[in-house]
This record gives C-alpha cells, structure tokens and sequence, in this order.
C-alpha cells in the first residue's frame, strides 16, 4: 500500500504539471515587462503547488508510518520540515525557472547548449553545499569519536574506494525508528553518515 501511494503521488504530480501546461493559467499568457522576474514567481508558485496538491497523500503516507512505529515526529514537526523543505524547493525553482528563460531570451535557437553546461554545474555545487549548508538545517550532526566503530568505516570505505573526509552521527532518531547510513558530499564536502539508531 506504501508503494501504491507513493505511485498516487507521483501521477498527482504529474496531473498538476500536465493540466498546468494544457490550460496555463490567464496571468502566464500576459506580456510582462519583467518576464525573468514573472518566470522564477512561476516557478516557485508551481513547486508550491506540487507539494500542496500532494499534501493529502503524503499525511495518509506518514500516518501509515506512524502506525508501525517507523515515523517519531510530531504532526508539528512534520509540518515545520514539510514547510521549509517547501520554501527550499520553490527557491531552487524559482532560480532554475528564471535561468532557463533568461536563456532563451538571449539564445533562442540554442539555450540548451549554455543550459546543460549550467545544469552540470548547479548539480556538482549542489552535492558538495548539501551536507555544508542543505542537511543541517534539518538535523544536527556530529563527529563520530575515534573507536573501532569509526576504524570499521573508514576501513570499509578505503576498501571501496571511497576516501571519506569525516564520518558523522546524524540525530535521525528525531524522526524514525530506522537505521541507515549513507555517503554525501563531493571532494572536501565527503562525508560518511550514520544514523544515531544504527549505532544504537
């Protein structure tokens, strides 16, 4: 059943994007004099919008995970990350919108070319900014001590190849049950992260 709500947000996506470009709305058909400016408030209006529309689902989604004792948080403090992963997506949005039409303003045969390279670009500082300025504004992390528990993952990432700058304690226990760990970051930003459940 978790798979098949996470299927019904999907298309609720998915119809909100395509009824939005079969019938945009009268205030998008406009001439504006600021046309950059207009396109990022679409963007973020849009990405707003997504998360609104899906808003029904997502609750049924954590309620189920409530019930099995997966999600810890408050209704409150769902709504408190809900939100401000919502104004973070609208701002991304809202500069990724007013990038691709200033583009195509000034090359309207070959955006895409500039476009591409931007987006290659926006991603890498993206993955190396996440765990600096991204991540810790949802939780709090910490250095893990030196013991054998930091030996055996950095041990295990030398073996795989991957050469870690620091291995950090997230507190995920705020919010799940679950226990899990995962590598972020790009060059100097590399990180392990551990769960605070998973060491427990």
């Amino acid at each position: 059943p978790q798979l098949a709500l996470y299927a019904g947000s999907l298309f609720v996506q998915g119809a909100v994007l395509l009824l939005l470009v079969l019938r945009p709305p009268r205030v998008l058909r406009r001439e504006w004099r600021h046309p950059v400016a207009i396109a990022a408030l679409a963007g973020a209006a849009l990405s707003l919008a997504v998360v609104v529309a899906t808003l029904p689902i997502d609750a049924v989604m954590r309620q189920r995970s409530v019930e099995v004792g997966l999600a810890t948080r408050s209704w409150g403090g769902w709504i408190w990350d809900l939100a401000r992963s919502a104004a973070i997506g609208a701002i991304f949005a809202a500069i990724a919108t007013a990038a691709a039409i200033a583009l195509m303003r000034r090359f309207p045969r070959h955006w895409w070319l500039p476009a591409s390279g931007l987006v290659a670009v926006a991603g890498a500082v993206l993955v190396f900014a996440g765990p600096l300025v991204i991540e810790p504004i949802f939780n709090r992390f910490e250095h893990l001590p030196q013991g054998s528990t930091r030996t055996a993952v950095v041990d295990l990432a030398a073996r795989a190849g991957v050469d870690v700058g620091d291995v950090l304690v997230v507190d995920a226990s705020k919010r799940t049950t679950g226990a899990n760990a995962y590598v972020t970051g790009l060059g100097s930003s590399k990180r392990v992260v551990l769960y605070d459940n998973l060491l427990r």
